[in-house]
């Protein structure tokens, strides 16, 4: 199914647009809106086309593997799988693969009830009154360990709850399985062995979706793997264009036509110096520029011309003793000190070995490590949870990082 970002719809809600601009500027897919910032993606939903039908004739079909680096559009592409199965009828839910959160293939049960929660706000006209008791109680350890083996059957009850409300099937779609990493090794086997029954048992009216980077480590995924398109200069400047429409729907002002083709350049100059995360780092530094040169024309706008207003003060006491109010006095003025007679602070100067913040450019926000300073570029090393990465950026780029 192919579809026109024309009439898509996204730009008929200033209200939605606004929540997309924030949600793209902390580097967020959008719950809404997602097919209309699909740029370089539509073939997908064409590759999809066959396990839905075999997922609406109630067959069972493959898991589906959304593959990709941190900021290459791995999680828009499983919100993007999700809206094209909205789009045929079907029901569809994301969860996040939290270690923390105790949610996770390493705790089936609770994935189950995040999945039903999921489902209940997103179709609250739905009968939910048989999964009453998972949103009730929890039984610890005795029902995790029933899930192990449970997990799939009870999707399959669930699908079929849903097919006998009118919903055709189930996309569950997982994200973030690389966080397997950070399991302990006790829990490490249980997330193999509940991965393996959801992949190979599987189950009618119910595609599954796994969201994973590539981690060293990870068990392997089965199933049909898709990728988001690498970001090329054209695919950019397409992008780029939705973006300002989304902009300009979402706060009612565009760049001049003349700077929008700089911005798009300087823009797409930056990140092809970025190793990975081109996606992101375009989405945000766009949005980020044009939210910059909206706010300029704001504060820097004149002032329209309006009448002063007349200073008011008391009259002395009149002969019967009352005191009124009168416009005729002069306006009272105060001194505010404009310093505090600190002198300022020195810049710290940064060394080989100093721990630094990156403040300008693409990178701004990551903590690394000086490995070498040569000129006016500094080589950084900067910690990952996967991995160390080294870039190398502008002296002026960097500060000390706050300890």
């Amino acid at each position: 199914m192919m579809w026109n970002p024309a009439t898509d719809g996204m730009l008929s809600s200033r209200e939605a647009c606004v929540r997309a601009v924030i949600a793209l500027k902390a580097g967020q897919p959008p719950l809404g809106g997602i097919r209309y910032l699909s740029v370089g993606m539509e073939a997908i939903a064409g590759r999809l086309d066959e396990q839905f039908a075999v997922l609406e004739a109630g067959r069972v079909t493959a898991p589906v593997v959304a593959r990709g680096d941190y900021g290459e559009g791995k999680s828009h592409l499983l919100r993007l799988i999700g809206e094209e199965a909205a789009a045929r009828g079907f029901a569809w839910v994301v969860v996040t693969h939290d270690r923390q959160q105790e949610i996770g293939l390493h705790k089936p049960a609770r994935l189950f009830r995040a999945i039903l929660w999921n489902l209940r706000w997103r179709y609250p006209s739905l009968d939910w009154d048989p999964w009453q008791r998972f949103f009730d109680w929890y039984d610890g350890y005795p029902e995790e360990r029933y899930f192990r083996s449970e997990l799939p059957f009870k999707l399959r009850e669930l699908a079929s709850d849903l097919h006998s409300q009118g919903v055709p099937g189930l996309v569950v779609c997982i994200d973030e399985l690389e966080n397997y990493m950070l399991l302990a090794p006790k829990q490490k086997p249980v997330f193999r062995d509940v991965l393996r029954g959801v992949t190979y048992m599987r189950v009618p009216r119910v595609l599954v979706v796994f969201g994973a980077t590539y981690s060293p480590g990870l068990p392997e995924l089965e199933g049909r793997v898709l990728h988001a398109p690498p970001l090329d200069q054209d695919l950019a400047w397409e992008l780029a264009e939705r973006l300002r429409s989304l902009h300009a729907r979402a706060f009612e002002w565009e760049p001049p036509a003349e700077r929008f083709p700089n911005l798009v350049e300087y823009t797409w100059t930056q990140v092809r110096r970025v190793p990975s995360g081109r996606w992101r780092a375009f989405v945000q530094i766009v949005i980020t520029l044009l939210e910059r040169q909206h706010q300029a024309l704001v504060t820097t706008a004149p002032r329209t011309a309006r009448a002063e207003p007349r200073p008011v003060g008391v009259q002395p006491s009149t002969p019967s003793g009352e005191k009124r109010l009168v416009a005729d006095a002069p306006p009272v003025r105060y001194s505010i000190p404009l310093t505090t007679g600190d002198k300022p602070k020195k810049p710290r100067r940064v060394e080989v070995g100093d721990r630094v913040e990156v403040v300008h450019g693409p990178l701004t926000g990551l903590v690394g490590r000086i490995h070498s300073i040569v000129g006016e570029k500094v080589d950084l090393v900067i910690e990952t949870r996967m991995k160390k990465i080294r870039v190398t950026v502008a002296l002026s780029q960097v500060r000390p990082a706050r300890r």
